[in-house]
Protein backbone atom coordinates (compact mmCIF):
# COMPACT_ATOMS: atom_id res chain seq x y z
CA UNK A 1 0.00 0.00 0.00
CA UNK A 2 1.78 3.11 -0.85
CA UNK A 3 2.14 6.09 1.51
CA UNK A 4 -0.09 8.98 1.37
CA UNK A 5 3.00 11.02 0.54
CA UNK A 6 3.40 8.94 -2.93
CA UNK A 7 -0.64 9.54 -3.84
CA UNK A 8 -0.80 13.14 -3.26
CA UNK A 9 3.11 13.63 -5.45
CA UNK A 10 0.99 10.97 -8.30
CA UNK A 11 -1.70 13.67 -8.21
CA UNK A 12 0.02 16.71 -8.27
CA UNK A 13 2.53 15.16 -11.01
CA UNK A 14 -0.99 15.16 -13.00
CA UNK A 15 -2.03 18.42 -12.10
CA UNK A 16 0.86 19.88 -13.64
CA UNK A 17 1.01 17.76 -16.36
CA UNK A 18 -2.74 18.45 -17.40
CA UNK A 19 -1.42 22.14 -16.89
CA UNK A 20 1.40 21.91 -19.42
CA UNK A 21 -0.26 20.55 -21.79
CA UNK A 22 -3.07 23.28 -21.91
CA UNK A 23 -0.52 25.92 -21.64
CA UNK A 24 0.66 24.16 -24.70
CA UNK A 25 -2.33 23.40 -26.54
CA UNK A 26 -3.05 27.22 -26.01
CA UNK A 27 -0.05 28.45 -27.91
CA UNK A 28 0.09 26.51 -30.39
CA UNK A 29 -2.05 29.17 -32.85
CA UNK A 30 0.56 32.06 -32.31
CA UNK A 31 3.38 29.74 -32.99
CA UNK A 32 2.03 29.63 -36.76
CA UNK A 33 2.40 33.56 -36.89
CA UNK A 34 6.29 33.39 -36.26
CA UNK A 35 7.41 32.22 -39.89
CA UNK A 36 5.74 35.49 -41.30
CA UNK A 37 7.21 37.80 -38.14
CA UNK A 38 10.34 36.53 -38.55
CA UNK A 39 10.00 37.27 -42.29
CA UNK A 40 8.82 40.50 -41.84
CA UNK A 41 11.87 41.47 -39.39
CA UNK A 42 14.51 40.11 -41.06
CA UNK A 43 12.70 42.56 -45.02
CA UNK A 44 12.30 45.59 -42.67
CA UNK A 45 15.56 45.59 -41.18
CA UNK A 46 17.64 44.77 -44.34
CA UNK A 47 15.89 47.46 -45.94
CA UNK A 48 17.16 50.10 -44.11
CA UNK A 49 20.35 48.54 -43.35
CA UNK A 50 20.46 49.34 -47.50
CA UNK A 51 18.73 52.65 -47.82
CA UNK A 52 21.46 53.80 -45.09
CA UNK A 53 24.45 52.38 -47.00
CA UNK A 54 23.71 54.02 -50.17
CA UNK A 55 22.25 57.32 -48.45
CA UNK A 56 25.93 57.75 -46.70
CA UNK A 57 27.48 56.75 -50.48
CA UNK A 58 25.47 59.47 -51.79
CA UNK A 59 26.31 62.15 -49.24
CA UNK A 60 30.08 61.22 -49.78
CA UNK A 61 29.46 62.06 -53.45
CA UNK A 62 27.26 65.19 -53.11
CA UNK A 63 29.71 66.90 -50.60
CA UNK A 64 32.52 66.00 -51.45
CA UNK A 65 35.26 68.33 -52.54
CA UNK A 66 35.30 67.22 -55.62
CA UNK A 67 31.44 68.08 -56.35
CA UNK A 68 31.61 71.60 -55.54
CA UNK A 69 31.60 74.46 -57.94
CA UNK A 70 34.55 76.17 -58.44
CA UNK A 71 35.03 79.06 -56.11
CA UNK A 72 32.40 77.90 -53.57
CA UNK A 73 33.54 78.33 -50.12
CA UNK A 74 31.69 77.04 -47.28
CA UNK A 75 34.42 75.12 -45.36
CA UNK A 76 35.68 72.09 -45.54
CA UNK A 77 33.71 68.62 -47.00
CA UNK A 78 32.17 66.82 -44.12
CA UNK A 79 33.73 63.60 -42.91
CA UNK A 80 31.55 60.53 -42.43
CA UNK A 81 31.70 61.62 -38.55
CA UNK A 82 30.27 64.92 -40.25
CA UNK A 83 32.16 67.04 -38.07
CA UNK A 84 34.93 68.24 -40.25
CA UNK A 85 37.95 68.23 -37.94
CA UNK A 86 39.80 65.75 -39.64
Amino acid sequence: MPSDAVVALLSLAEDVAAFLGSVVTSAVPYLGFLPPATSTVIFVRTGRRRRAKYRRFRGQAVVGPRERPPGETTGPPRTLRGDGDD
